[in-house]
């Protein structure tokens, strides 16, 4: 919008508006009003463009000379997706690590994860760890990544992860002690790392564990090993 002068002589019949954008390109558009709309494209709203105006009138007997450039205004647009990747660390922890896409001038206000990893955090938080639980072993997990922006009325954007199957290797138990008193022998093991399960075999039976230990109570005769 611009203010339209007194005009000594002839005054205009059209005006020429050019909008030029800060990263390049330009559009132009003539009206014969004080005023023109130009809708943006959400591709042209990339962070940290902006655009300024200049405007010329046009009558019968030519063009003039453009005015000054205007104050440059900053429209925004939705926000493209981020991309987020998914993995294993150290074993027994996962990790996504969250990479913003260009924002389109809307800002960001938080970011969530939701799936294999559950949480909220602000937007200067890229990376996020959690330690796998019995029940994820296995099974093909993955995380969705949600940006929310800051400019209200901008969508928020969403991306699925790649999908990973963490697994364990078997380690032999430990802290396997035998204890002997009178006819009576006592058997006990502790887990070692991760397992589904503890089972003690001796005296010709299975006794199954409770959890991360196993331990086994059962008579001898004598001079039987």
């Amino acid at each position: 919008k611009w203010d339209v002068p007194d005009y000594v002589g002839t005054k205009p019949d059209s005006y020429t508006v050019t909008l030029t954008g800060s990263g390049g390109g330009s559009v132009t558009k003539e009206t014969s009003g004080n005023s023109l709309v130009f809708p943006i494209d959400n591709s042209a709203t990339g962070d940290g463009t902006s655009y300024t105006a200049t405007v010329k009138g046009k009558n019968r007997a030519g063009e003039g000379q453009p005015s000054a450039a205007s104050n440059a205004a900053t429209p925004w647009g939705d926000p493209d997706a981020p991309t987020v990747s998914l993995s294993v660390i150290k074993g027994n922890t996962l990790k996504a690590t969250l990479t913003l896409g260009n924002m389109h001038n809307a800002g960001c206000s938080s970011v969530e994860l939701s799936g294999a990893i559950s949480v909220s955090a602000p937007c200067g938080t890229h990376t996020f760890t959690d330690t796998i639980s019995r029940d994820q072993w296995y099974e093909e997990l993955s995380v969705k990544a949600t940006v929310n922006p800051q400019q209200s009325g901008a969508k928020p954007a969403s991306a699925d992860s790649n999908k990973v199957t963490p697994q364990y290797k078997i380690q032999p138990p430990k802290n396997l002690q035998v204890t002997l008193k009178g006819n009576e022998c006592s058997v006990s093991v502790g887990g070692n790392g991760e397992h589904d399960g503890l089972s003690i075999f001796a005296n010709g039976q299975e006794y199954r564990g409770n959890g991360d230990s196993a331990a086994a109570t059962y008579r001898i005769n004598p001079w039987e090993t």
